[in-house]
């Protein structure tokens, strides 16, 4: 007998990702847990899964793309950036906009790993992470994966519509060595939202990027 896809199976059919399934130990009121780890977040869980497969990441959607690209973008970050968001900074949507988004990926193209770590520490001086589960190291370590050549492929979607894509990111960014992987995490009762799917199937399935959407199932 067939076996009925699931949602998330069938919207992976759809937009051309990849899907599979992980075990975790639920423990109800939506928390979840890896192995013997303590009880968490479904997203949190989930990185502890693919941390134990070898896999680096941090489970903040968009989060780290958005601030790589901003890191990436200015030789040296000036104070008028330093607390806007990138959508409004691609947009030149903010008080006295100094560079358009064309210099901003003209520029991305240069980027290196010592520019990620002064940027960062021009905006973050003296801590060691932007926010929970996001620190500076993580976005060195991910640059290092992606390089500025695909990270420069990413903004330049991005910038056709900032404030659109800068939503739908999965939930896990991986990487390993110079793979790059995303990862949407489904619970039970969860589902795909447009902005996902708009940015799956305009951003990074296009460029070739190993994205899955994943259901979790209790242990």
């Amino acid at each position: 007998m067939n076996r009925t896809a699931t949602m998330t199976e069938a919207a992976a059919r759809t937009l051309g990702t990849g899907y599979e399934t992980i075990r975790l130990v639920h423990h109800g009121a939506k928390q979840w847990s890896f192995a013997e780890e303590p009880p968490t977040v479904v997203e949190n869980a989930a990185l502890q899964h693919y941390a134990a497969e070898g896999w680096d990441g941090v489970a903040v959607e968009g989060l780290s793309i958005m601030f790589l690209i901003k890191l990436a973008a200015f030789v040296e970050i000036d104070p008028h950036h330093v607390m806007g968001c990138t959508e409004a900074i691609f947009s030149r949507n903010l008080i006295n906009p100094k560079t358009t988004a064309a210099e901003l990926l003209s520029t991305m193209v240069s980027a290196d790993r010592s520019r990620i770590i002064r940027n960062s520490q021009i905006i973050r001086p003296g801590k060691q992470s932007f926010f929970p589960g996001l620190r500076k190291t993580d976005l060195v370590c991910l640059f290092d994966a992606l390089g500025p050549d695909r990270l420069h492929q990413i903004a330049t979607i991005f910038a056709k519509a900032p404030y659109e894509f800068r939503s739908g990111w999965p939930d896990l960014t991986l990487w390993n060595g110079n793979q790059v992987a995303f990862r949407e995490i489904k619970a039970p009762g969860d589902k795909m939202h447009f902005s996902q799917k708009r940015l799956l199937s305009e951003i990074l399935v296009p460029l070739g990027y190993d994205v899955r959407l994943v259901d979790v199932l209790p242990e």
